[in-house]
Formats: C-alpha cells, sequence, structure tokens
C-alpha cells in the first residue's frame, strides 16, 4: 500500500541531464502521512525514472544487485496525541 509519494525533477531544476559521471546530487523531500495512517513500521522506497517514458531506471547496489529503487531502512511511525483521537 502507498500512503504518501512525491514526485519532483532533483533539487527541483537540476534534470539529469545535466549530472556529470561520479557527480554526488543531494535532494530533500518531505512525505506527509494522512492523518488516519495506522501506527506501524513503514519502509521508503526510492526511484527514479525517465521522464518521457515514465520507465523506472536501474539502481546498481553496493552488493552488486540492480533493481529499480533503493530501500532505505524501515521507520517506526506512531500517532501523536492530536490525531490519536
Amino acid at each position: 500500500i502507498v500512503r504518501a509519494q512525491h514526485d519532483q525533477v532533483p533539487r527541483f531544476d537540476y534534470a539529469t541531464l545535466f549530472w556529470v559521471p561520479g557527480e554526488v546530487v543531494t535532494d530533500l523531500y518531505h512525505l506527509s502521512l494522512p492523518p488516519d495512517a495506522p501506527t506501524g513500521v513503514y519502509q521508503i522506497e526510492v526511484g527514479m525514472y525517465e521522464r518521457l517514458s515514465g520507465d523506472r531506471l536501474a539502481v546498481s547496489q553496493d552488493h552488486g544487485a540492480a533493481d529499480t529503487r533503493v530501500v532505505l531502512p524501515p521507520i517506526l511511525v506512531q500517532a501523536t496525541a492530536a490525531t490519536a483521537k
């Protein structure tokens, strides 16, 4: 189940067309869960796609596996007093 998603050009204006091989591009994203999202452990997955076709791009992992996403460590989401009512 996808509870939140955010799509944008990296750093809002720095399309991959301008990247140099080996360059590290950092970017900050904020994801907001809906107020009724249940407490639990959530998995965040990050991926990129080709703008015109929508095809997901391949990602090479340190351990040699190839995929179309990077899976981040799971996070625990808990309801706040305001949303637990």
